[in-house]
């Protein structure tokens, strides 16, 4: 048997065994073949709402410079040290918010956050805050527990990149709509 024989032997033994593996996993955790969504919770800084993911991969709190300015906080902005944001992406840092309040389920906790030049969120909650105020994700109720404090998680209609893509949706089959009532 040459090299390329046994090669090819090995790749259809781990097909088989990767085959088996996914029946396995489709008879007895069928959720797993199920897409999962984010954590995204509502709150508030400066009295503009804003939906922040809640990320416990993510090691510190994260606001995008459009949203800082949007909410007219931007002038706390400490603009020394920046740096890169890493995670699945990376993002420019263009300063860090030492000290704000931000409001979630009707209580104020003051955060620190970096600020990013562009970013696909507004804000992003961080190990660092959740850390802070010993955060409860708690999966099985479906919220973040801060304290006696408990804040829903949002359904997937209300989480952004959701709602954008149902919008579009919707965009698109007005525009389909209007094209169809347009007499020849």
């Amino acid at each position: 048997m040459d090299e390329e024989a046994q090669k090819m032997m090995e790749e259809d033994i781990r097909n088989a065994n990767a085959q088996k593996n996914r029946e396995y996993a489709f008879e007895h955790h069928p959720e797993a073949f199920a897409s999962v969504d984010m954590l995204y919770i509502d709150c508030t800084v400066n009295k503009e709402p804003l939906i922040a993911m809640v990320d416990t991969g993510a090691q510190s709190s994260v606001m995008s410079l459009e949203f800082a300015r949007k909410c007219r906080i931007d002038m706390l902005m400490d603009t020394q040290g920046g740096g890169i944001a890493e995670g699945v992406g990376t993002a420019k840092i263009v300063g860090k918010v030492w000290s704000c309040d931000i409001c979630i389920g009707g209580v104020f906790y003051d955060a620190t956050f970096s600020v990013v030049e562009s970013y696909h969120l507004d804000f992003l909650l961080g190990l660092d805050f959740m850390r802070r105020y010993l955060c409860c994700v708690d999966i099985g109720n479906g919220c973040l527990r801060i304290g006696n404090n408990s804040v829903p998680f949002l359904p997937p209609t209300r989480i952004p990149h959701k709602k954008r893509r149902q919008d579009d949706q919707a965009d698109t089959m007005e525009d389909t709509n209007a094209a169809a009532e347009v007499p020849k």
